[in-house]
């Protein structure tokens, strides 16, 4: 299992560094990594290189202090976590979210209804409708400009149900794991399936492409679907943000 929560977060972290290199926003210090690009909502991101202590803590909670636009910390753990709660509450951090780092091997299939079709950004006008749909499933923006910067590497997709567009999705591969991030269905069509579909089409996907191990990161909200889908859940990942 420690094999997998590793694949899983070197993906995800991989991510932000790819998006943070393209825009030159990458910055890493020997404890922490971060990137910010301008007042984006997404990466805006904070995480560690190392194992987390009282020392580490407080020299964040300082660079923390000094940043603008203020940034989430994201800190992966097993799902006994209060004493790193406590910990991390001590140097001024409250929890903002969780989610599941869950993981699929063993890949197999799916039979699926086939209503949604999954179209891959690759014109202005589809970032832009990316940049309107995204924010109804998560609350938050992916920028146009930073999906038009980086769709040649990450795999971007606009969930289609007839003439509608219904949701986002997006993949990225790292070696032999395909990390799936940012599904969402917006809220009219929710309780309908299309996040399993749109689940089962990537894992038809993958093995197609020799892909052997599928990560993502769950809401708890969420995570029902995948375990029915046969995930494991392999760590919570906390995000923190310092109080003000």
């Amino acid at each position: 299992m420690k094999e997998r929560q590793e694949k899983n977060i070197d993906n995800l972290t991989a991510v932000w560094e790819l998006v943070g290199n393209t825009f030159h926003a990458l910055e890493s210090r020997d404890f922490l990594n971060r990137c910010q690009i301008g007042s984006a909502e997404w990466p805006n991101r904070i995480w560690f290189s190392n194992n987390v202590n009282e020392e580490i803590l407080s020299r964040a909670s300082q660079v923390i202090k000094n940043i603008p636009v203020l940034p989430t910390l994201s800190y992966w753990s097993d799902f006994q976590n209060k004493e790193g709660d406590l910990l991390f509450e001590a140097f001024g951090f409250k929890i903002k979210s969780q989610q599941i780092g869950m993981s699929l091997a063993h890949l197999q299939k799916i039979n699926h209804h086939n209503r949604i079709t999954l179209a891959k950004i690759s014109t202005e006008k589809q970032a832009a409708e990316w940049q309107v749909i995204y924010p109804m499933s998560f609350g938050y923006r992916i920028p146009a400009a930073i999906i038009k910067k980086t769709n040649h590497l990450i795999n971007y997709y606009l969930v289609h149900y007839g003439d509608s567009i219904i949701g986002t999705v997006f993949t990225y591969p790292t070696q032999n794991t395909l990390g799936i991030h940012g599904l969402g269905i917006v809220p009219e069509f929710r309780k309908q399936g299309f996040a399993e579909e749109v689940m089962a089409n990537l894992i038809n996907q993958a093995i197609d492409e020799n892909i052997s191990l599928i990560t993502l990161q769950s809401s708890p909200m969420g995570k029902a679907i995948y375990l029915r889908m046969g995930f494991s859940e392999d760590f919570i990942m906390t995000n923190y943000i310092l109080k003000q």
